[in-house]
C-alpha cells in the first residue's frame, strides 16, 4: 500500500496518501467515503425539509422527495467522479436552486420543473459549443482564491448557529448555548490534533474520528435522537411524487436562469479549486470543465422531471481533501454509491440523521479552515500586487456581508435579484470578476 505521494504545482506541494487516479483498497475507500457522506447529509435533509413545507407535501410525498433527492445526489456524484470532471468533488442540492424553488413555490411545482429543465438544456448546449473556454478565462488565480475563501466565510452563519445549539424538529434538545459551543470547539480541537499527531493511514481518518468523538459526547449526555433510525424502513423503491410533465412559465424560466448562473459560478470555482489542490494539468482541467458542465446541465433536466432540487459540485471539497489527505476520485465514486443506497435503504439515511448537526458542523469547520490555508498558499505562488490584494479583499468582504445581511434589507426587491443577493459566493465571485477583468483591465490599458 502506498502511503505518501507528492504532487507539486508551481513550487507548491501537498502530500496525499492516495493520488487522484489511485484506487484505495475497498475497506479504506468505504471509510473515506463515509466521511464525505456525513458532510453531504445535512444539505440533503435541509433541501427536503424546506421544500416539503413550501410545497405542502404529505408525509408520503416527503418520503418520496427525500428518496429521489438521495438517489439523484448519489448518482451524479458517481457519474461525475468517473466520467464527468473526474475529481474528488461532492455533488449535492444547490443552494441557488433551492432558493429558486422556495421563491417559485406559490406557482406550484410544474412551472418550477419547466424552468429547471429549460435551464439544464441551455447549460448543456452552451457547454458543448465553446462556452467553457470563455468561462475558464474568467477564473484567474485571484478569482479562485476568492472562491476558496468565500466558501469558508459564507458558511459562518450556518456553522455558528449549529455549533452554538443543536436542535431537531424545532424543539431544543441541547446544552446551554455556551456549553454547546464549548463542546463544538473541543470537537474541532480533537479533530485537528488527530490530524496533526497521527500519521499515515490514521491521519486520513481525522474527520471520521471527530464525528465519532463528538457523537459519543452527545450520546453519553442522552442527546442523540434515534427516532430517524428506528422509524425508517429497510428497503424502498421510490416512485415520482409529482407528474413529470412541466407547465410553461416565463417567470420560472427567467428565475431558474439566474439560479443557473450562480450554479455555474459555484461549479467552476469548485472544480478549479480542487484542480489546484491536486495539482492537475491545465489541459485536463479544460476537458474536465466541459464534461462537468454538460453533465450538470443533464442533472438539472433530470431533477426538473423528478421535481427535486438541482445538483451542483460542492465548494467545500478542497478543504475536505486537504484535511483527509486523500485525493482519490474513486473515494467519491464509493460515496455516490453509498448515497444511492441511502435512497433505497432508508435505515442507512436514518442512521446518519441521528448524528447531531453541531458535530458535523464542527468537523466541517476544520475542513474549511484547511481550505482557507490552501487559498493563502495559492497567493504565495506568485507576486501579489496591491491591485490583486484589492480584488481579493474587497470581493471576500462583500461576499461575506451578503451572506449575513438581514432579510428585511431585501424587502421589495424582485425575486430574481433576491436570488443573486442571498448567495454570498455568487455575489463575491461576480465582484471579483468585475474588478479583475473590467476595472483593472481598463486601468492597465490606460
Amino acid at each position: 500500500m502506498k502511503y505518501s505521494i507528492d504532487i507539486t504545482l508551481n513550487n507548491n506541494s501537498f502530500t496525499f496518501t492516495f493520488g487522484l487516479n489511485e484506487r484505495p483498497p475497498w475497506g479504506l475507500a468505504l471509510l473515506y467515503s463515509l466521511q464525505w457522506v456525513l458532510l453531504l447529509f445535512p444539505a440533503l435533509i435541509t433541501s427536503v425539509s424546506l421544500c416539503s413545507r413550501a410545497f405542502g407535501l404529505t408525509p408520503h410525498e416527503r418520503i418520496l422527495f427525500s428518496e429521489l433527492t438521495f438517489l439523484s445526489a448519489g448518482f451524479f456524484t458517481f457519474v461525475q467522479s468517473l466520467w464527468g470532471h473526474g475529481y474528488p468533488i461532492l455533488e449535492g442540492p444547490a443552494m441557488a436552486h433551492l432558493l429558486t424553488m422556495l421563491l417559485l413555490a406559490p406557482l406550484g411545482i410544474k412551472p418550477v420543473q419547466f424552468g429547471m429543465i429549460v435551464g439544464g438544456i441551455c447549460l448543456s448546449v452552451v457547454s458543448l459549443f465553446g462556452g467553457v473556454s470563455f468561462l475558464r478565462r474568467l477564473f484567474s488565480r485571484n478569482i479562485v482564491v476568492v472562491v476558496l475563501m468565500l466558501v469558508a466565510f459564507a458558511f459562518v452563519p450556518y456553522l455558528a448557529k449549529n455549533m452554538a445549539g443543536y436542535t431537531r424538529g424545532g424543539a431544543s434538545v441541547t446544552f446551554s448555548p455556551w456549553v454547546n459551543f464549548s463542546l463544538s470547539v473541543i470537537i474541532v480541537l480533537f479533530t485537528i490534533m488527530f490530524s496533526v499527531f497521527f500519521k499515515g493511514f490514521w491521519k486520513t481518518l481525522s474527520m471520521l474520528a471527530g464525528i465519532c468523538f463528538g457523537s459519543a459526547i452527545y450520546w453519553l449526555a442522552g442527546l442523540v435522537q434515534f427516532a430517524p433510525l428506528t422509524d425508517a424502513g429497510f428497503f424502498a423503491i421510490p416512485s415520482l411524487w409529482t407528474s413529470p410533465f412541466p407547465e410553461f412559465s416565463l417567470v420560472a424560466a427567467l428565475s431558474c436562469a439566474v439560479a443557473y448562473v450562480a450554479v455555474v459560478v459555484n461549479l467552476m470555482g469548485s472544480v478549479v479549486g480542487v484542480a489546484y489542490v491536486v495539482s492537475d494539468s491545465e489541459d485536463r482541467l479544460n476537458g474536465a470543465l466541459k464534461r462537468c458542465l454538460v453533465i450538470n446541465g443533464l442533472s438539472g433536466i433530470v431533477c426538473g422531471f423528478l421535481g427535486i432540487v438541482g445538483i451542483v459540485s460542492y465548494s467545500i471539497s478542497p478543504g475536505v481533501i486537504l484535511l483527509q489527505r486523500v485525493a482519490s476520485r474513486y473515494v467519491l465514486t464509493v460515496c455516490g454509491a453509498l448515497v444511492v443506497m441511502m435512497g433505497l435503504f432508508p435505515k442507512l439515511s436514518g442512521l446518519c440523521a441521528s448524528i447531531p448537526s453541531s458535530v458535523v458542523s464542527s468537523v466541517l469547520c476544520v475542513a474549511l479552515g484547511s481550505q482557507i490555508g490552501a487559498a493563502l498558499r495559492m497567493i504565495k505562488e506568485r507576486p501579489f500586487s496591491q491591485d490583486d490584494a484589492l480584488v481579493v479583499g474587497l470581493s471576500v468582504i462583500l461576499g461575506t456581508i451578503v451572506s449575513v445581511i438581514p432579510d428585511y434589507v431585501m424587502v421589495g426587491l424582485p425575486d430574481y435579484l433576491k436570488l443573486f443577493l442571498k448567495n454570498g459566493l455568487a455575489f463575491g465571485t461576480f465582484v471579483a470578476i468585475f474588478l479583475e477583468h473590467v476595472v483593472f483591465r481598463i486601468k492597465a490599458e490606460n
